[in-house]
């Protein structure tokens, strides 16, 4: 590999890193207000009403929550009892889970209810 590949790899995996961590930030802070609100409709008794409005969604982003652990469980068991290659799979399966989860959660937060304080 030349210098001026290396060069262009290296600038594209910065960037790549780069944006992982600000989507990560960004990502991060709608979970925190996300939950914050949940926590808050369980408190005043409104969550089981909007839980029943949208349960398909409850289920499916739950669901995939379960799969992407499921996979990284098993990736890290993998990677340290053997040490062939196929975690990688489960990595390959995880990822497209991640972000239906991250679709569907976003779809739930912007169903939540307006904060009436």
């Amino acid at each position: 590999m030349n210098s001026s590949n290396l060069f262009l790899a290296t600038i594209i995996f910065v960037l790549y890193v780069g944006v992982i961590i600000i989507g990560g930030v960004f990502i991060s802070r709608a979970v925190r207000k996300y939950n914050q609100n949940i926590t808050r409709m369980k408190k005043d008794g409104s969550y089981a009403e909007w839980a029943k409005r949208n349960r398909l969604l409850l289920f499916f982003a739950r669901l995939s929550d379960y799969v992407i652990l499921f996979c990284f469980a098993i990736f890290i068991f993998l990677s340290i009892t053997t040490t062939s290659g196929n975690g990688a799979v489960l990595i390959n399966l995880a990822l497209p889970f991640l972000f239906i989860s991250i679709i569907l959660h976003s779809i739930l937060y912007f169903k939540l209810p307006k904060n009436q304080d």
